[in-house]
């Protein structure tokens, strides 16, 4: 059964969750993915241990002490100030070997030394999808993998009688540029015009980007002004330090 999530209410300033999570539950096992975890506090904070979990609560939530049955659970870790964790899958065992919650709800919640608390959660967008005619496809008992995403081809360029040496010269550049267009671009020492090639990324950004060097991990893109966690997901197999 797949459960779609409102977007995230966030208790705690610094610690967020970005996006909305996606939930699928079979028998014995609980698929969530969750775009992205976030630490925006002061420089130099490190967050206390944090965890994932499920629960399926007996009144709807707002905060705070909460009564239900816990689902599922996963303990993340520590996460330094300016970094986060992009794209989280994580496949979890399912502790009521159910496929069915009254009121799911997902919580991101943080150790104080002494409990956690919980700094951000999301809720189920629509009680009503959850009795929807069933859908063809049954949800997933397990994910082992991460699916694979075909890369669009590149189109054939059309071959054309040469009618000049200067018309040669000049396919022969753009063919050679079209080439080193697979290399991975440097964040590191790349110019601005070399930058500003990657898919969605602004010659204002580019050099904000090149502005903002050096970078010891593709993450510390997110505290250049202007990139997101969307827009880093997606150049991210397209660049190198």
């Amino acid at each position: 059964m797949e459960l779609q999530l409102q977007k995230p209410t966030q208790l705690a300033s610094g610690i967020r969750l970005e996006g909305t999570p996606s939930i699928a539950m079979g028998f014995g096992r609980v698929q969530l993915d969750m775009p992205a975890i976030m630490n925006n506090r002061a420089e130099g904070n490190i967050s206390g241990t944090l965890r994932i979990e499920l629960w399926d609560l007996d009144a709807p939530y707002s905060g705070g002490d909460f009564n239900g049955e816990p689902l599922a659970g996963f303990t993340v870790g520590t996460l330094t100030s300016g970094y986060c964790y992009p794209a989280c899958e994580y496949d979890l065992i399912n502790l009521t070997f159910s496929n069915q919650a009254e009121r799911p709800v997902v919580m991101l919640r943080e150790w104080n030394g002494a409990s956690y608390d919980t700094v951000a959660f999301c809720e189920i967008a629509d009680r009503t999808e959850k009795v929807a005619a069933p859908v063809k496809k049954a949800a997933p008992v397990a994910r082992t993998e991460t699916p694979k995403t075909e890369q669009p081809k590149a189109k054939a360029t059309p071959k054309t009688a040469p009618k000049a040496k200067a018309e040669e010269n000049s396919v022969a550049k753009q063919s050679a540029k079209k080439k080193g267009s697979s290399e991975l671009i440097s964040i590191n020492d790349a110019s601005v015009a070399d930058v500003a090639e990657l898919k969605g990324v602004s010659e204002k950004l580019a050099a904000a980007i090149v502005a903002g060097r050096p970078y010891t991990s593709p993450n510390e893109l997110l505290r250049v002004k202007g990139m997101g966690v969307k827009l880093l997901t997606r150049i991210k197999d397209s660049i190198k330090l």
